[in-house]
């Protein structure tokens, strides 16, 4: 149809960093529909291109206010307060969870910020539950012997760990 035809053209522009014709096609489909969260979330991924940190938050949000479900749009105000230590992120990683609860990205997500704060007990869970998920999940694997290492100084166990992360992906 005309609405995903327009999406789909938005897309291209802004892969071709042509973010006025984006906008413009986005800006398009949602004269005719307003409910459209995919537009307000690649607004606010061509704002983050802009460095307009402010409108892609307001874009973001205005894609999980659009539909309360939508996964990408908390996953990216997740990562945006994140970076300023919000504890908004965490909010937003959990509602993403809640919505994708084997979707890797999520707990990834949650496990760095909450690393990146110190709060270390905190994703031993995480990277067990991304393990169950896919076992040769390495991140998770290496992730978890850096915060072993780092504050249990647990050396066996680390060196389990980024073994395990080694064996599944050695580049």
């Amino acid at each position: 149809n005309q609405l995903d035809a327009l999406l789909q053209l938005s897309v291209i522009a802004w892969g071709l960093s042509d973010m006025d014709q984006a906008l413009a096609h986005i800006n398009q489909a949602l004269s005719q529909n307003a409910m459209l969260p995919f537009a307000y979330y690649m607004k606010g991924k061509i704002y983050l291109d802009l460095k307009d940190t402010s409108r892609a938050v307001s874009s973001f949000q205005t894609s999980i206010e659009v539909d309360a479900d939508y996964y990408d749009g908390y996953i990216k105000l997740g990562e945006l307060y994140a970076t300023v230590n919000s504890p908004l992120a965490m909010e937003y990683y959990n509602r993403a969870i809640e919505l994708q609860p084997n979707n890797m990205e999520g707990l990834y997500n949650k496990s760095v910020y909450l690393q990146k704060i110190e709060q270390y007990d905190a994703t031993y869970p995480l990277y067990e539950q991304m393990l169950s998920i896919d076992s040769n999940a390495y991140f998770a694997h290496y992730n978890r012997g850096y915060n072993l290492l780092v504050t249990d100084s647990s050396y066996t166990l680390a060196i389990e760990a980024f073994q395990n992360a080694l064996e599944i992906y050695p580049y």
